[in-house]
């Protein structure tokens, strides 16, 4: 248990991890996600943050955080290349009754974020990049379970956001990318 913090000041490799605890990990530059996370034990305060310089990778990886929440942050130091948020379509990220957080702020070189199958009580993606053509894509399903609380005031289950370009529906599943589950 107690928590796990990674810091890199170049970029940040992380391979299959158990952890008992809460994770932080952030880089200067990019976090690539190269094997399973999976959180063990049952402390719903704890969390799983991943914050990077540049861009953040998920690759052929299931995080599964056993009821954490999970927030993805990138270009959180513009460089002036292009940071992008890339879930490839061998992962997905499993919170049980967290919520998920996928942002990319707006910020210089900020670009497209591509989510795959991610399945909590949350699901929150926000592209607020000001550039023109900054895109979401959705590669899987979306599926949040949590009931919405104040809908207006962005307390919905599930909320994609691109400010300045597209939300694109690429699931291979057909169908639709983005189910809400309000158990009735």
């Amino acid at each position: 248990a107690g928590t796990v913090i990674i810091n890199d000041t170049n970029t940040l490799n992380i391979g299959a991890s158990t952890i008992g605890g809460s994770l932080t990990a952030t880089a200067d530059n990019d976090i690539n996600i190269n094997g399973n996370i999976t959180g063990i034990g049952s402390s719903l305060t704890d969390s799983f943050n991943v914050s990077a310089g540049g861009s953040v990778s998920v690759n052929n990886s299931t995080i599964t955080t056993n009821n954490r929440d999970l927030s993805i942050i990138a270009n959180q130091q513009p460089s002036g290349a292009t940071a992008n948020i890339i879930m490839d379509t061998a992962s997905s990220i499993l919170a049980g009754s967290g919520d998920v957080s996928i942002t990319m702020p707006n910020a210089t070189g900020s670009g497209d974020i591509t989510v795959n199958d991610i399945n909590a009580n949350t699901i929150k993606v926000y592209n607020i990049a000001s550039t023109t053509g900054t895109d979401v894509f959705l590669t899987g399903v979306l599926q949040a379970t949590g009931l919405a609380t104040a809908p207006e005031d962005g307390n919905a289950p599930l909320i994609v956001r691109s400010d300045t370009g597209n939300i694109l529906n690429n699931s291979a599943a057909g169908g639709s990318a983005l189910v809400v589950d309000q158990g009735g």
